[in-house]
């Protein structure tokens, strides 16, 4: 055989070899694209049933509600600071001489804690007992035993707040808090 023959089959035979290669390595890329492609259905299982939320328990429940009319009411008093008469100015200065000219403990009894807060300028009302109602009451008899008037009690303002053992004694009762004196609507 010639030499240019022996080459032409070389070249034939590499090229074959190439051809078989290119195509085995085609084949296994196509089995690799199987078994990582991605499933077109993307669709998400449905529920068999509408799910059901449970409702709000007692602990879930907000302890108090506040009424809208009495936070609006202080909210507005705080802003304003309508003025003091006469007399509730010179009640109101005897209190915080009495505490030093500041914050303090004023009064506490076993339904309440009246304490002046001097940073906001406001007297509140710790409610420590499930009779809001008495010591309230109470709280605002002290207050004018020490010569302030019931409008001087809204223009202070004095506020309450329960306790937080109260307010979750009371969780779930339905009842509207006021953070105010009842007259100061």
């Amino acid at each position: 055989m010639s030499n240019q023959v022996k080459l032409l089959l070389v070249v034939i035979l590499g090229i074959s070899i190439v051809l078989i290669v290119i195509q085995l390595i085609s084949k296994a890329g196509q089995t690799m694209q199987q078994k990582i492609e991605i499933p077109q259905d993307r669709t998400l299982p449905t529920p068999r049933e509408t799910p059901q939320f449970p409702t709000a328990s007692p602990v879930t429940a907000p302890a108090v509600e506040f009424s809208k009319e009495g936070s609006d009411k202080l909210l507005e008093i705080v802003r304003t600071r309508p003025p003091l008469e006469a007399e509730d100015q010179t009640a109101k200065r005897e209190l915080l001489i009495s505490l030093g000219n500041k914050s303090g403990v004023l009064s506490k009894a076993a339904n309440y804690q009246l304490e002046y807060v001097k940073a906001a300028d406001v007297f509140q009302v710790e409610i420590l007992s499930e009779d809001i109602n008495k010591a309230k009451v109470d709280a605002l008899a002290w207050l004018k035993e020490k010569g302030l008037s019931s409008n001087g009690l809204c223009k202070l303002p004095v506020t309450f707040y329960l306790n937080y053992n109260i307010a979750q004694n009371l969780r779930g009762s339905g009842l509207v808090f006021n953070p105010i004196p009842e007259g100061c609507e």
